[in-house]
């Protein structure tokens, strides 16, 4: 009986070393992004931190912003920098964002979240993989944001891209500069 006590004794006490334990910190992610605004956003005052920092992000709807670096935790905070009589900024977070684990160069698309409630972020944001393998030079990355199926015609290739995905579309050789696109949807049915 003692002996059973003392091997209980023991993985008692094991047990509780092992779940006292400090969790170790997550190692820090690297990643290059840049930006687009699905729409005309206020990208006033926005941006994320490096080195405690805040660095101010350039966006806009027409064209990707530069190339922004970011080594730390992930996801990545964006914040709003409100400027106080002291001369301090106070940051509001705004966003953030989860890179997915393998993914270096992404594309981040800010779409304003208009319903957004007191609390609740300013911005959604999605996560496009842009390295170059996975967005081959000279192609078209198709985003289907719906919820539903749409199809396409692009140049002579006919596709369908289902809700919340995307296709690669590689021009033929024999498709002209100026190549007819056309999407469309099928409504209940």
């Amino acid at each position: 009986m003692l002996k059973l006590g003392r091997i209980f004794l023991s993985v008692f006490a094991m047990t509780i070393a092992t779940v006292s334990l400090p969790a170790q910190p997550a190692e820090p992610m690297s990643v290059r992004f840049t930006c687009l605004s699905w729409d005309k956003i206020d990208s006033k005052d926005l941006g994320y931190l490096k080195q405690g920092q805040l660095m101010p992000l350039r966006m806009s709807s027409s064209y990707r912003g530069e190339v922004y670096t970011y080594t730390g935790p992930n996801p990545i905070v964006f914040y709003r920098g409100v400027g106080m009589a002291d001369g301090s900024v106070q940051r509001t977070p705004v966003a953030s964002v989860t890179i997915p684990s393998g993914m270096h160069d992404v594309l981040l698309l800010f779409i304003a979240n208009n319903d957004a409630q007191p609390g609740q972020p300013e911005f959604n944001v999605v996560v496009i993989d842009d390295s170059t393998t996975s967005f081959p030079w000279g192609s078209y990355h198709i985003y289907n944001l719906s919820a539903y199926e749409i199809g396409g015609i692009f140049g002579n290739e006919k596709f369908t891209i289902p809700g919340k995905k995307s296709k690669i579309v590689i021009p033929n050789a024999d498709d002209q500069v100026d190549v007819q696109i056309h999407f469309s949807q099928k409504i209940d049915g």
